[in-house]
């Protein structure tokens, strides 16, 4: 069973990971934090995301986020990754776990050479993408959950809010950043994923039988 130490723990390794794989530009140390009931395991700078996303288009969202280092990590992309728990007690009663891809590359527009020596950024660099935003968030309160149209676990792409992919389960550390190493730093000659800190720890499924019926993304058990 996890608990908010125990997934402090797997986040710290989790970073410990991306730093000596050279992939982290930036990173903070997950921290626990008693707001009572719950306990939020987070990292500095968490209580400025909320004035992020407030009439802000994705550009200036993206900007204030990285002023202010409101991430867990930021990748060799510039890319943002923020990790959330919260917890009543040892159960999980919400997570927010977020990729805000980078809005542009300037740097690497601006120092191609440099980086042409070093083959971590010519295969994930070499081609430009688009931004893109995905959010798992998971809310274990039975008010808040209405089948189908707000699963207690679901995954959501870009800024689109009535956008709610149901998700069978919440999602560990673990199963988040191999989510976001397999499918944005991955390439054909270096697996990063392969290499990730791997964790027994999982969640008690959330899906319904409802939700079941539609299309849905299932978490490896």
């Amino acid at each position: 069973m996890a608990s908010p130490e125990g997934t402090a723990s797997r986040i710290r390794g989790i970073l410990h990971y991306l730093v000596e794989a050279g992939i982290s530009r930036d990173q903070q140390q997950a921290v626990c934090r008693l707001e009572r009931p719950f306990t939020t395991v987070s990292f500095p700078g968490a209580e400025f995301i909320t004035a992020a996303l407030k009439n802000r288009d994705y550009r200036e969202t993206y900007r204030y986020l990285v002023e202010h280092r409101a991430y867990t990590v930021a990748m060799l992309d510039n890319s943002v990754v923020q990790i959330m728990y919260r917890f009543k007690g040892s159960e999980l009663a919400g997570h927010r776990l977020v990729f805000f891809g980078a809005p542009d590359l300037e740097e690497f527009q601006n120092a191609p050479e440099w980086y042409r020596h070093d083959e971590r950024f010519v295969d994930v660099l070499a081609t430009p993408t688009a931004p893109v935003l995905i959010r798992f968030d998971y809310d274990a309160d039975d008010a808040r959950h209405q089948s189908v149209v707000h699963p207690r676990s679901h995954l959501t792409l870009g800024r689109y809010e009535g956008c709610r992919i149901p998700v069978s389960a919440p999602l560990s550390p673990y199963r988040f950043m191999d989510f976001v190493l397999r499918c944005f730093y991955d390439t054909p000659t270096k697996s990063y994923s392969s290499a990730l800190p791997r964790s027994k720890s999982r969640f008690e499924q959330s899906i319904d039988a409802n939700e079941r019926l539609v299309m849905h993304m299932e978490v490896p058990r």
